[in-house]
Parts: structure tokens; C-alpha cells; sequence
């Protein structure tokens, strides 16, 4: 019975208002179709994207057979040259130069770090790693603080208690505070008072600002973000929180020009 009734009821309606009918029902389902295939293809964009670099995303890294990175990388320009007051962890006179863009409230700068740090202990003083403040302010409430404390404590303590104070805060990075700061400080054998006074007087927030600007001008755009720089000069970006294998495979071909 219902069928009929309906069968009527559509036989009632002038043949221009069923075919109006008919294409705009068509549109709409197409129209509703394109969205979602577009909607599917942006976000899979998006993940792509965000691979480029650790703190963006999870730090995909290219296979360690890969030539360099993929066409997907932004344009770069070479690090500044190594200079004295460095933050330098291995053999400076190194072959290959590790010039990394990090920021201590990074995550994926923590995962990072002990890759990093591997590199160069297996290198037989081949391979050195520079360190480099690229605070994440919008983000890391702490990351500016971070970088601003460990200029302290390096002005204090030394090279020394600086890779201690960043081995520390790493390793406690969900405990940072603006004291916990000031108390790791105090662990790695600088004075805290001292510290403390230093920090508030913004005595190197221009030197941590120059890293960072240096950083924006060559290309980086998130952390970690590491330079492997080859003894002629040339240099390839190595982004994100690589495996030791995949980050390997950049320092080898680095160490083979």
C-alpha cells in the first residue's frame, strides 16, 4: 500500500520539477562525496608534513640507505661557523660536525639527546656535537627560562656543567620549574644564588635570541633540528628525533667526503 501511495504521489509531480529535483539531489550527494576525498587528503598532507621535525610531530626519519632527505625538506643554509664559546661535546678538532637546533622542554630533544650524544662516543673522535638554543616558547613554558639558566650555568661552571645541566634537565623534563631549574644548577656543582641572580638579569637572553634568529635564517623550523656539516663544508639537515641507525647513515656519508 505504501508503495503505491507513493508511486502516485511522484506521478502527480510535473516532469521539470522531477528532473530539477533529480540533478540537485545528484549535486548534493557528489558535492558531499568531494568533500570528504578532499577532506581525507589534507589530512593525510598534514601527517606528511608533520614528520619533518620531532616536536611538530614523531620525527620520521628516511631509511639509513637513503641518499638525503626527501624533497619534502625546506630550503637550508650552512650553520655558522664553530666558534669558541661553543657548547662542544667531543674532540674539537672532529672531522664531522653535529650543529644541533634543540630546545631542553622538548621532547623529542630528550629522545634525541642520547643518539646524539652515541654518535659522537662511537665516532674514535671523528664526530663532535655542537648545541645550539632553539627555545619553543609558544609551546614550552619553560623552553626560553631553559636556555637562558644553562647560559648561566655555563658562564659559572664551565662546558663541563653545562652537558651536565642538560643531561639533567632531559632526563627530569617533567619536573621543570623555575626552581627545579635553579636546583639542577645547584647539582652540577654551580652556585644557585649565583644562578638565580644571573637568570634575572637577562644577562645572556640576546645570546639565546642570536641562536635562535641564526636558526630561523638557515631554515629550522622545529627541534631537533641537526646540521651534519662534512670537513669540506657541505652539510645536510638531519630533522627530528632520528634512530642511531637512520642518523648514522648522514654522519657516514658526511665522514666520506
Amino acid at each position: 500500500m505504501d508503495t503505491q501511495e507513493q508511486k502516485s504521489w511522484m506521478d502527480a509531480l510535473p516532469p521539470r520539477v522531477l528532473f530539477w529535483g533529480g540533478l540537485l539531489g545528484g549535486v548534493l550527494v557528489l558535492c558531499t562525496i568531494g568533500f570528504f576525498i578532499l577532506l581525507g587528503i589534507t589530512l593525510h598532507k598534514g601527517g606528511d608534513y608533520s614528520t619533518t621535525y620531532g616536536d611538530q610531530a614523531n620525527g620520521a626519519a628516511p631509511s639509513p640507505s637513503a641518499a638525503a632527505p626527501s624533497g619534502a625538506q625546506p630550503t637550508t643554509k650552512a650553520p655558522a661557523a664553530v666558534g669558541a664559546d661553543e657548547h662542544l661535546y667531543g674532540n674539537k678538532n672532529a672531522k664531522v660536525t653535529l650543529v644541533e637546533y634543540s630546545d631542553l622542554q622538548c621532547p623529542f630533544c630528550k629522545s634525541f639527546f642520547p643518539t646524539a650524544e652515541q654518535l659522537v662516543d662511537s665516532s674514535n673522535g671523528q664526530v663532535r656535537l655542537v648545541y645550539r638554543h632553539f627555545p619553543l616558547d609558544s609551546i614550552h613554558q619553560f623552553a626560553q627560562q631553559a636556555a637562558q639558566t644553562a647560559e648561566c650555568v655555563t658562564s659559572l661552571g664551565g662546558n663541563t656543567a653545562f652537558w651536565k645541566f642538560a643531561t639533567v634537565i632531559f632526563g627530569n623534563q617533567e619536573s621543570l620549574s623555575a626552581s627545579m631549574l635553579l636546583d639542577t644548577a645547584a647539582k652540577v656543582g654551580v652556585n644557585r644564588a649565583a644562578v638565580d641572580a644571573c637568570v634575572k638579569s637577562g644577562k645572556f637572553a640576546s645570546k639565546v635570541a642570536a641562536m635562535q634568529q641564526e636558526g630561523n635564517n638557515i631554515g629550522v623550523q622545529g627541534t631537533p633540528a641537526t646540521f651534519v656539516v662534512a670537513a669540506d663544508g657541505s652539510f645536510e639537515l638531519m630533522p627530528g628525533a632520528l634512530s642511531y641507525d637512520s642518523a648514522k647513515a648522514y654522519v657516514d656519508r658526511a665522514l666520506a667526503k
